[in-house]
């Protein structure tokens, strides 16, 4: 996912390449091949509390990169400084994981595209 944000852009494109991200991964083969996370979290962090602390820990990882990012952006002014930081990368965690779950059932790229909170300007 790093690799995938850049260095170059505003903190909302750079938000935008992170979210481009899941749904390229969240779609085709690779979609309906899910993720070590999701599949973990769903199978077996009720039943491992050690699966659990390291799921724990890499959608926290997830959330603040993705906090990080909408920092960048209302620093950079990309992104309106009024956007709750804390509250929105942890609804984007959710929607990416959500996408990683959904993209199990073979949906298409414009579909999962169509779900991104903010797509570029036409």
């Amino acid at each position: 996912m790093r690799q995938t944000i850049g260095e170059d852009g505003n903190g909302l494109h750079r938000l935008r390449n992170a979210l481009t991200f899941y749904v390229e991964s969240s779609q085709g083969a690779q979609g309906r091949q899910g993720c070590l996370v999701v599949c973990s979290t769903a199978e077996l962090s009720t039943f491992d509390p050690g699966v659990a602390r390291h799921i724990g820990s890499a959608l926290q990882c997830i959330e603040a990169v993705l906090a990080d990012l909408i920092r960048q952006g209302q620093e950079d002014g990309s992104i309106p400084p009024h956007v709750n930081r804390a509250a929105s990368a942890r609804m984007l965690l959710c929607l990416v994981q959500g996408m990683r779950v959904v993209g199990k059932t073979g949906r298409s790229r414009p579909a999962m595209q169509a779900t991104l909170p903010c797509r570029p300007p036409a």
